[in-house]
């Protein structure tokens, strides 16, 4: 009788553990919201922030899981050395009538986001000055289908940030220029093992899905994404340090528009189209699971140019001095004054 409980035991906590492990076939088979509710149960049991791990552990770990990983957890024994400190809310995007691209950008009610910094920053010197190379934000959006893997983005200013303490005082973009300082060009050539083409992220997964799950036969995505966050958004923060941007991002209310999103379709014409708005659909917490387990995957722009060859000649390619500088330069757009 005794060897019976044991075993319904070991059975039942193996259950347990298959559901809520992030990478199962039984998790990746869920729908989008019992995948939302499941990640969403981690982030709120415990609302306090992890202390930032070892900068220098990243000079160790593999690139490969960044890329390669199909999961919304990080492997056991991994830290998130890469923005180890942020807070993480529940979103939604909400699409522009008739945008051209597909799957994601046709409309998502069941996404993550985690608001994060590049490494932990020092407030000792309190003026935006300081805030550059101390103070860098970004954020990771994780775009969950039913049925299928969730498909993820990366969006910074720069690895170097701004003279701002300002979370939002610079648009994000899933482009960015090469780093300015050795530390970060120490990051971008450890990334480089994972990728050549560190400076982009790419966006086709996010075109492959509708959130339900069907396959789309013909995806259309855009070659680039900005973040333009709503004034009233900005007008939260200051430029000279007055609170942790984790405090100030818990005065949100649930329904708040973030951002309104912007597509180059390609680099040739260089013109932003709005396509959509994200909005949140919680609060917006801080996580000690969003800054040591959620894990989400970076998409190789190299599957990209797959579909879009065209967009090689425009791709910077990382070399240890320095991005490869693209045998030709990104279009300009006509109206780019309106922006």
């Amino acid at each position: 009788m005794k060897r019976q409980i044991v075993l319904i035991l070991i059975i039942a906590a193996a259950l347990i553990k298959c559901s809520s492990d992030f990478t199962s076939q039984n998790y990746q088979s869920k729908s989008r919201n019992e995948k939302q509710t499941l990640i969403w149960e981690e982030v709120i049991k415990d609302r306090t922030s992890a202390d930032a791990p070892f900068a220098g552990g990243v000079l160790v770990e593999s690139m490969d899981p960044t890329i390669q990983r199909v999961s919304d957890i990080l492997p056991e024994g991994r830290s998130k050395v890469l923005h180890p400190i942020g807070t993480v809310c529940k979103a939604e995007f909400i699409p522009t009538p008739n945008n051209p691209y597909t799957g994601f950008f046709q409309g998502a009610d069941s996404l993550i986001i985690r608001f994060s910094v590049a490494k932990e920053p020092h407030y000792t010197k309190k003026q935006a000055k300081y805030a550059y190379d101390n103070f860098v934000p970004g954020f990771a959006l994780k775009f969950l289908i039913d049925g299928q893997p969730s498909a993820n983005l990366f969006a910074i200013y720069g690895m170097n940030g701004v003279n701002s303490y300002n979370f939002f005082d610079k648009d994000f973009s899933t482009h960015i220029p090469i780093p300015k300082s050795l530390e970060t060009t120490i990051v971008a050539d450890k990334q480089s093992c994972g990728t050549k083409i560190v400076s982009f992220v790419g966006l086709r997964k996010l075109s492959e899905h509708t959130q339900d799950g069907k396959t789309i036969n013909s995806p259309k995505f855009p070659y680039q994404l900005t973040f333009k966050a709503k004034q009233d958004v900005k007008n939260k923060f200051t430029s000279d340090f007055t609170q942790d941007f984790r405090k100030k991002f818990q005065t949100f209310q649930s329904g708040t528009t973030i951002f309104e999103v912007y597509a180059t379709d390609n680099p040739i014409q260089a013109c932003q189209q709005k396509i959509g708005e994200i909005r949140t659909t919680s609060e917006i917490t801080p996580s000690y699971f969003g800054d040591t387990s959620l894990f989400f995957q970076h998409q190789d722009f190299a599957l990209d140019l797959q579909v879009h060859p065209e967009w090689e000649p425009y791709t910077p390619y990382w070399r240890i001095f320095g991005d490869k500088n693209p045998s030709q330069q990104e279009g300009k757009c006509p109206f780019s004054s309106l922006f």
